[in-house]
């Protein structure tokens, strides 16, 4: 599965990626991302054993490995609230309501879907694979790009896989912050990892295996944090 490949010169790389508005805003320019692409897709090999790393954040969320999320949301119990004396409270329920988790996260799923593909229909953006040029002949090798590059959609932006990503993070935030609720260092610990490692790291591999640009992983995560302020939060009144 190793995907070799050269960059043509900037004058065809650069200026086929920075003519799609997309990729031509004032913060795209201001932060130089054409250049931070460049040299991520540039990056030569890495061990093995830090590559399977990357590979597995670049994986998580192809098709196949959605149904494994489902099941993780399957186990997690379900939050309830519990009237008493006129008191709200959140109660968690081990085993009772488990199915409600996983038909609430396949739900987010399958709508971050569909927001997904209709944003990439609307901007239509070139994927870094488009307009780079690749050649046998260069040492830039990635063991696993043909596994992380499949059942792909056709436009860049934005990042499914990073709006997924997202969307999980926003998904175990609300259940697992409630779980710690009485514990703040765990609590601390579990933001940490989801949105200090888990995020990011997916964001890293997506565009290390040239799947994506880092303004598709910024759009990613600004599409799924609208869904889950307007549309996901409906949703989760009517099925929790």
């Amino acid at each position: 599965y190793a995907m070799n490949a050269m960059f043509s010169p900037k004058s065809t790389v650069a200026v086929l990626h920075e003519r799609e508005w997309v990729y031509s805003s004032f913060i795209s320019r201001a932060l130089h991302l054409h250049r931070l692409n460049h040299r991520i897709h540039r990056i030569n090999s890495l061990p093995h054993a830090v590559e399977f790393l990357v590979f597995l954040f670049g994986y998580a969320f192809n098709p196949v490995v959605i149904p494994f999320w489902v099941g993780v949301a399957y186990r997690l119990p379900s939050i309830r609230k519990h009237s008493k004396n006129g008191v709200d409270k959140t109660v968690l329920v081990p085993q009772l309501f488990e199915r409600n988790n996983a038909l609430f996260y396949l739900i987010t799923v399958v709508v971050t879907l569909i927001f997904t593909e209709l944003a990439k229909a609307s901007f239509a953006s070139s994927r870094p694979e488009q307009v780079i040029t690749y050649d046998s002949s260069s040492g830039v090798i990635r063991r696993y790009g043909k596994l992380v590059t499949s059942l792909k959609s056709k436009h860049s932006f934005p990042s499914g896989d990073v709006c997924q990503a997202t969307n999980l993070c926003f998904f175990l935030d609300l259940y697992l912050t409630k779980i710690f609720a009485s514990q703040q260092q765990h609590r601390i610990w579990m933001l940490l990892f989801l949105y200090g490692v888990f995020l990011p790291g997916v964001c890293f591999a997506r565009v290390f295996y040239r799947c994506h640009w880092i303004e598709d992983c910024a759009g990613g995560i600004l599409l799924s944090f609208c869904l889950h302020s307007w549309i996901i939060p409906c949703i989760k009144d009517a099925v929790l």
